[in-house]
């Protein structure tokens, strides 16, 4: 797809996913504009996006500048999204009604055909341990809260999206340069502790966010429908990763599995304390759920061959480069 002169609408533009996505859109001639919050720290993005302020959790966000923002958009691409949270109804607040809020701006105010292209999760399709995968043809069987939020999410924008194009992807789990959720994996793992739910290794997928963002671009052709799986054609598991980290940092790894009920628990009193004090802990009960089972392995047959995604880097170069990065805004 050739992106000159493009007109792209992008939620969550200054989250991790988000801003990788933007600045390859710019790079690429498009012209971008990100629905912002007023505390969304907005010097992660190239200069010349175009900024809006509005709030998905409101159903009247579209008002206005951002209103005719996007009804002038050829394509909206939806990246915001919660990822942790203390309760089924935050998930449900900050995914699901968001998302049916941002489809319904797009059937009222977006008059010619338009594109949507929803970044869901592999939790959404649900737990899988053997290979392939789980591919797309399979029944959704999301395990956690936050996995339903965001089926529940896929479903409420084909509800409301009328006669625009929706295509959905689920990537599994994402790692790259800015990405805060595995920074405290990342700093243990280079000194060689490598810790991983369970007594046995979990197989997982994994991305890297330059991939990631390379298939959401094919996403937004023309050839592109339905939902995506996606992965790098590297099983491994967060003990396999770590020992990658290790290795990248010049380390031999320790690894060190945790007892399922040591990780239940840790997340249970902090997530106790957490709602005492009004603040947050990122290893929530949910995320223990999603924890606990046999594993997460997507199958990325379909995009590879109907939209020909290939990954870019080995697993190898994507952690080297991710680490080389963390360290390097360590050092300034």
């Amino acid at each position: 797809m050739n992106f000159t002169g493009k007109r792209v609408f992008v939620t969550g533009a200054t989250g991790f996913v988000g801003r990788h996505l933007v600045r390859r859109l710019c790079s690429l001639g498009a012209q971008v504009t990100a629905l912002v919050r007023k505390s969304s720290d907005c010097s992660v993005l190239p200069p010349e996006v175009r900024m809006v302020t509005g709030d998905l959790a409101s159903a009247d966000f579209a008002c206005g500048e951002t209103g005719r923002a996007l009804a002038a958009s050829d394509c909206v691409v939806h990246c915001a999204a919660l990822l942790f949270a203390r309760d089924w109804q935050d998930y449900m607040r900050g995914n699901v009604l968001s998302a049916r809020h941002l489809a319904r701006a797009v059937a009222a105010h977006v008059k010619k055909p338009c594109r949507v292209l929803l970044v869901s999760s592999l939790a959404a399709a649900g737990p899988c341990a053997h290979a392939p995968g789980k591919g797309e043809e399979e029944p959704a069987s999301p395990v956690s809260a936050y996995g339903w939020s965001k089926f529940l999410a896929e479903q409420a924008m084909g509800a409301c999206l009328g006669g625009h194009s929706l295509v959905v992807i689920r990537p599994p789990i994402v790692y790259g340069p800015e990405d805060r959720a595995l920074l405290p994996y990342f700093k243990l793992a280079a000194k060689g502790f490598v810790f991983s739910p369970g007594l046995r290794a979990v197989p997982m997928s994994f991305l890297f966010v330059d991939d990631l963002v390379n298939a959401m671009l094919l996403c937004l052709g023309e050839s592109a429908s339905g939902v995506y799986h996606i992965e790098d054609g590297r099983p491994s598991s967060m003990r396999g990763f770590g020992r990658l980290i290790a290795l990248a940092a010049g380390r031999r790894a320790l690894c060190i599995p945790l007892p399922q009920i040591l990780v239940q628990t840790v997340a249970g009193v902090g997530n106790l304390v957490a709602r005492c004090f009004s603040s947050f802990f990122p290893l929530t009960p949910d995320k223990a759920l999603e924890g606990r089972q046999s594993g997460w392995l997507a199958d990325g047959a379909r995009i590879r061959r109907e939209l020909g995604f290939t990954p870019g880097l080995s697993p190898e170069e994507g952690v080297a480069r991710t680490l080389s990065a963390y360290q390097g805004e360590q050092g300034r």
